[in-house]
């Protein structure tokens, strides 16, 4: 949903942010997404498709080798997510978490998928 509003205005006035994403370049033509927050009363309500929209709006262009993640294996909604955006599973890092020890599930964007 392009254009959902991910600044809130509160009962009282003031302002929350009910979503963001940290993206970092690791190289000219790569992105690793860092992070990807949505606040719970926020989740099922499209700002985390309104952020990825976005991010690949930004940065997802033909000149993009790919933008990276990471995520716990057991994060099924994430998963979905990511997958609705194309993207693909490239590998998994064994025990990567802790509390609970869990496999990170890595997956790879690219313009062309």
């Amino acid at each position: 949903e392009r254009g959902k509003s991910l600044v809130r205005l509160g009962c009282s006035g003031s302002e929350e942010v009910v979503g963001f994403c940290a993206v970092r370049r690791l190289i000219e033509n790569e992105w690793e997404l860092e992070n990807v927050t949505v606040a719970l009363s926020e989740r099922r309500s499209g700002v985390g498709t309104a952020l990825l929209g976005d991010l690949i709006a930004r940065v997802g262009d033909e000149r993009t080798a790919g933008i990276f993640l990471e995520v716990r294996a057991s994060n099924f909604a994430a998963r979905r997510l990511y997958e609705k955006f194309s993207w693909r599973e490239v590998g998994r890092r064994a025990g990567y978490y802790a509390a609970p020890r869990e496999d990170a599930v890595l997956y790879l964007w690219k313009a062309s998928s």
